[in-house]
């Protein structure tokens, strides 16, 4: 695997296999330099100060520095990587980071890709060290098998090895009518999971059907879904659905010991599209708990302005809050930004909680050419989580 060319202080390592990995990328990147095209490459710098989350109790300077480059090399290889290095912190223990980095063989219908690689759907979020194979063809529809180990990105852990991932998913069909199912292996803190899942949408009679299931295979019990239908009236999109989520240990904070189940909760939502300048999107939504929340929200956004009115309701308190933002470009090169906000408090399940809060975020940011950005920024927020919560950064991007 890839992350044993990191690992050179990690336990059990082959110098041999390593070697042979780190002779191998060198042939690859070399044949890349001299007969590749142009790669793309992205590089981003931010720093924060006092501290890099709400949560966080240290006050000090965060920075990193973060490096995204894609190659293709002839018509049938691809290198994609993205690795940063920056501070430390309670979260990430050691200063260089790997997030991507892989070969991907492409055939006519086939891709074969190896090393430090990701897979995202709406059931399952992996990043793992191994192997995936994905093979499409317009019958039979799209088949991937992947499997490897769970990532490590700061090479903190040297126990990576104990904990396989095994995926395998497959889908078939248009935007209109799709169907897919999911199989799949991971580890929350130590314990392994098997999970199983299915997505599939429908459109008929000018109402489009979408449903995401997820089923937690060891625990026997319901990891996640999202049913909703969507129904278009000239200019307007109406959406009723329900969502539900289970989030493991390591997807929220690492001191809560259990995971944490938000209940079902049912909505409706109003889009409407008037123009280019104008749009106005409302919803209602209710926790089915036993302290069940009610929230509904209404946002217009016109031209550079964007203004949200919000209502909640939970254990029979009432709390009327909103949010204001404006945006402006001062000159060709120059915008800025200001957002204000007033008891509105997310809570992961797209209700936002009727909490007593405040907060408000700005920025100012610089594009002298179309590849080169930087943004001065500050947040700041208070409510009954924590007392006050402010800091300031700076982010730099540059595209090579």
């Amino acid at each position: 695997m890839i992350v044993l060319i990191f690992q050179a202080v990690g336990k059990g390592i082959n110098v041999k296999l390593r070697r042979l990995l780190v002779f191998f990328f060198t042939i690859v990147w070399f044949i890349g330099i001299l007969f590749a095209t142009k790669p793309e490459i992205s590089i981003i710098t931010s720093a924060a100060t006092p501290r890099i989350h709400l949560w966080s109790a240290d006050e000090t300077t965060h920075w990193l520095t973060l490096v995204n480059y894609n190659h293709e090399i002839g018509s049938r290889l691809q290198i994609n990587s993205s690795f940063e290095y920056g501070s430390e912190h309670e979260y990430l223990r050691n200063p260089f980071r790997v997030y991507l980095l892989d070969a991907k063989f492409k055939l006519k219908n086939q891709n074969l890709s190896f090393g430090r690689l990701s897979y995202w759907s709406g059931l399952v979020n992996l990043r793992f060290d191994g192997v995936n194979y994905n093979y499409k063809n317009q019958s039979l529809g799209n088949l991937t098998v992947a499997s490897g180990f769970d990532a490590v990105y700061d090479f903190s852990d040297t126990t990576w090895t104990d904990f396989p991932v095994v995926l395998l998913a497959w889908s078939k069909g248009s935007s209109d009518k799709k169907v897919g199912i999911t199989y799949w292996q991971e580890y929350f803190d130590k314990d392994v999971h098997t999970f199983s899942g299915g997505q599939w949408t429908l459109a008929f009679f000018g109402i489009r059907y979408t449903q995401q299931f997820a089923y937690d295979l060891t625990e026997s019990r319901i990891q996640s879904f999202r049913s909703h239908i969507t129904k278009r009236l000239g200019k307007h999109y109406l959406t009723l659905g329900a969502r539900q989520r289970r989030f493991m240990v390591k997807e929220v904070f690492q001191w809560i010991d259990k995971p944490i189940n938000m209940p079902v909760s049912v909505y409706l939502s109003m889009k409407t599209i008037s123009s280019k300048e104008l749009m106005i999107l409302s919803q209602i939504s209710h926790r089915l708990s036993t302290n069940g929340t009610t929230y509904a929200h209404s946002t217009i956004m016109f031209k550079n302005y964007s203004c949200t009115a919000l209502y909640g309701n939970y254990r029979g308190n009432t709390l009327l809050g909103g949010q204001l933002g404006y945006q402006k470009k001062l000159t060709s090169t120059l915008k800025c930004g200001v957002k204000l906000e007033l008891n509105a408090l997310n809570m992961a399940d797209d209700v936002i909680e009727p909490i007593q809060s405040k907060g408000s975020y700005g920025w100012i940011g610089w594009s002298p050419k179309e590849s080169i950005s930087l943004r001065l920024f500050y947040r700041y927020a208070s409510n009954e989580y924590y007392t006050v919560d402010g800091r300031g950064g700076l982010t730099i991007h540059v595209a090579l």
